[in-house]
């Protein structure tokens, strides 16, 4: 049941980090005044270390729950490859939303702005769905069949 739980914040904090982030960098653009920094870091830098707060806050919750390390392990990188799916596709759609010439397939798009300094970037669609379900089976099969 906890894994449920589990499961369902980080797929919220995913969606909306996505349209957070569509709105950070279509005001940036729109200003013309994107330099890429949040307070002080790099945009992308920032997202990682709000992604380990919500991490390590997963981790020691799965570990005063007693969960073996194994599925504990095994959870961060399924959480991990969900991510591109959600985050990436909901970032493409609502940026779309805000101005139709930017990512016209929205949520299924294949080819990211040349501009993006995320250092990895999985832009096709296909390698998305297929990271995300391999991702929620796996978490599936961890936290339910064994």
């Amino acid at each position: 049941m906890v894994a449920t739980y589990i499961l369902i914040v980080w797929l919220a904090y995913y969606a909306i980090e996505g349209v957070q982030d569509a709105h950070t960098f279509h005001k940036a653009y729109k200003a013309n005044d994107f330099d890429n920094d949040v307070l002080g870091l790099d945009i992308h830098v920032y997202r990682v270390l709000q992604r380990l707060c919500l991490l390590s806050s997963t981790i020691m919750l799965m570990v005063m729950l007693d969960y073996s390390y194994m599925i504990t392990l095994s959870n961060i990188l399924e959480l991990s490859v969900i991510q591109p799916l959600i985050s990436n596709g909901l970032y493409f759609y609502t940026r779309n939303k805000l101005d139709s010439r930017v990512y016209p397939n929205r949520f299924f798009t294949t080819k990211l702005k040349d501009d993006s300094s995320a250092l990895i970037d999985v832009d096709k669609f296909n390698v998305r769905l297929i990271l995300f379900i391999l991702g929620s089976t796996t978490y599936i099969y961890f936290n339910y069949f064994i």
